[in-house]
């Protein structure tokens, strides 16, 4: 796994073959990780706007991980 991106304590961008997996630290208490898998949508945007738009779809995921447990992949190695 190639490491693309990662900021302590706020994400990081990883590639595996074809997929990116965005792991983002969340919670106040007790800290926890939401891993997805970029879509297809999210992989294009993030091709054309770049680290600002993972800094963004990051923020999303710590703010509201709720919205994002569905995709959740769980830990990566």
């Amino acid at each position: 796994m190639n490491t693309i991106i990662s900021k302590s304590w706020q994400y990081s961008l990883h590639q595996e073959g074809e997929k990116l997996l965005l792991s983002v630290v969340c919670g106040t208490v007790a800290i926890f990780t939401v891993t997805i898998e970029l879509s297809a949508q999210e992989k294009n945007l993030f091709l054309e706007k770049g680290e600002r738009y993972i800094d963004e779809l990051a923020a999303e995921i710590t703010y509201n991980p709720d919205a994002f447990m569905a995709r959740n992949v769980g830990e990566i190695e």
